[in-house]
């Protein structure tokens, strides 16, 4: 299927979870599917049911993509595990080593980047208020000490 096109990505996430949805312990995003036991049984039960589903109606999973008993796994930018859901360090290493926007678009970027770890910053929408007035109004970027302060107040979150 053709993700150029713009419904490609939608049209698939809906047939992921049509297929697999209704099985407790499944998550799916898009192509990703993530399945979670509380223990080795009821984990592999759970997979035994995918795997099933997907040979009826002849869907193969590409093996060098599968994570089998694994404790944590990182997904959609965050690390999710028995002890709860985290976001990846890797991409909290993104944005606090990207420079200083300088252009609007540069800060869409960033603000785009931050979205995926919004739950895990307090007051986030505070934060990156001074960010998103950039965009919206005609503010000049370059030389704006106080947008670079909360731009690292925001990094140190």
């Amino acid at each position: 299927m053709p993700f150029g096109v713009a419904s490609a990505p939608e049209i698939f996430q809906k047939r992921n979870q049509k297929l697999f949805g209704d099985i407790e312990g499944v998550e799916i995003y898009f192509d990703g599917i993530i399945v979670a036991g509380n223990d080795e049984a009821s984990h592999d039960a759970i997979m035994s049911k995918v795997l099933e589903r997907a040979r009826s109606v002849n869907i193969k999973f590409n093996p060098d993509k599968l994570q089998y008993r694994v404790s944590e796994v990182k997904y959609v930018g965050q690390i999710i595990s028995k002890s709860g859901i985290k976001p990846d360090p890797d991409h909290i290493k993104a944005i606090v080593e990207m420079p200083t926007p300088k252009s609007k678009t540069e800060v869409r970027r960033l603000l785009g980047m931050i979205n995926f770890l919004s739950k895990f910053i307090p007051n986030v929408s505070k934060v990156t208020a001074p960010l998103r007035e950039i965009i919206h109004e005609n503010v000049e970027l370059i030389g704006e000490r106080n947008k670079k302060c909360h731009l690292k107040t925001l990094k140190d979150c």
